[in-house]
């Protein structure tokens, strides 16, 4: 079995707004394949999905969207070890630097 770290997108919708807020999540998965690893991702991102109320009577849907990357963690987990990486454009850099205030 390996272990690896799962990349997954959760939409986050709400009635009232016209453009979801996005969450990324990386689960830390066991698994025998990387194929084994994304359907045990998505069961437990799915296991997640939820509605609830916000401000005003405002209805918020969480639901799973994707599996974004995955990633196989090499060696044993302790201090410093690499559990995810990826390479960025700088747009993506820029947009990941913005608080949501902004």
């Amino acid at each position: 079995m390996t272990m690896f770290s799962v990349s997954v997108f959760m939409e986050m919708a709400c009635e009232s707004d016209d453009e979801p807020l996005w969450e990324e999540r990386i689960l830390l998965i066991e698994a025998g394949s990387e194929d084994e690893a994304v359907e045990k991702a998505e069961a437990r991102a799915k296991s997640n999905e939820h509605s609830y109320s916000a401000d005003q009577d405002r209805s918020i849907e969480v639901k799973f969207d994707s599996i974004d990357r995955v990633y196989p963690i090499e060696g044993l987990l302790r201090d410093g070890a690499e559990l995810f990486s990826r390479f960025l454009r700088n747009s993506e850099v820029s947009s990941l630097k913005t608080p949501f205030d902004e």
